[in-house]
Order: structure tokens, then C-alpha cells, then sequence
């Protein structure tokens, strides 16, 4: 079995054109589907991850599962950040 990342629901939105994205703060996103990172995001009329959505993500081999309060993401590249020293 894959392993899988587990990511509050509150932080995986659905934008206005469908996109779906992990919101991981200080201006930074994360395209479910693709794994790019994106620094600009147009966050009109995006909304919290539904059901459907999610139900629709697993089928499609995207997401490992869900439940309430979290959602089990496959296949996320880690995101490279410079060292402080």
C-alpha cells in the first residue's frame, strides 16, 4: 500500500476553476494533482473540500482516503526550502 500524507480537510480547498490545493500558509499552495507548488493562487470563491470532491479525488487514484477531519494525499513531491545557515 502507498503511504499517504494526512492533511486537515481545512486545508485542502477547491478554487473557483476546479483546481484542488493544500493551503500549507505563509502564501504557499500545493496543487493536489500535480504536486507543483504555486505562490499565487485566486482564492475568490474557493471553498473547504467536499464529499463529493474527495470521493471523486479517491476514485481517481489522487487521494488514498477521507474521512471528517482529514484527507490521506499520495504522490506529494516535498517542497525545498533553503537552509538557514
Amino acid at each position: 500500500m502507498t503511504a499517504s500524507v494526512s492533511i486537515n480537510r481545512h486545508w485542502v480547498i477547491v478554487l473557483h476553476n476546479g483546481d484542488v490545493v493544500i493551503d500549507w500558509g505563509d502564501g504557499v499552495f500545493q496543487d493536489v494533482i500535480s504536486g507543483a507548488f504555486l505562490t499565487t493562487v485566486d482564492q475568490t470563491g474557493s471553498h473547504a473540500i467536499q464529499n463529493d470532491e474527495c470521493a471523486w479525488l479517491e476514485s481517481s487514484g489522487v487521494i488514498q482516503g477521507y474521512d471528517t477531519a482529514q484527507v490521506y494525499v499520495t504522490h506529494l513531491p516535498m517542497r525545498h526550502q533553503q537552509s538557514l545557515e
